[in-house]
């Protein structure tokens, strides 16, 4: 992977538990690192939900395998202030040199 190639500032959070005034849990997000990535978009669709359009667009992103940055599922990106659900993270051939987030945004 060419370093100019990563050009898009991301952010990886991670839900995590924490407690309000009352002491019941809250669910918040926390960040667990900012990286450079490529942004690939893969496809988008429209549909009709409960009479609202509703849109989809699945990306994708690729950053620089990192020794202690673990990623999963369940986690999000952060990319120009909009939420993208990280559905599957795949390290190509196995070779620790490049991690595709392949991500899901509901707008």
């Amino acid at each position: 992977m060419r370093t100019g190639t990563l050009r898009r500032r991301i952010t990886i959070q991670q839900s995590v538990d924490t407690q309000n005034t009352f002491g019941e849990p809250v669910p918040a997000w926390a960040t667990v690192s900012t990286v450079w990535a490529y942004v690939e978009p893969i496809a988008g669709k429209e549909y009709i939900s409960a009479r609202q359009i509703v849109g989809m667009v699945d990306t994708k992103f690729i950053i620089r395998y990192r020794i202690g940055l673990t990623v999963r599922p369940k986690m999000k990106v952060l990319y120009n202030n909009e939420d993208y659900d990280i559905e599957s993270v795949l390290n190509i051939r196995s070779a620790n040199k490049e991690i595709h987030l392949m991500c899901r945004k509901a707008a």
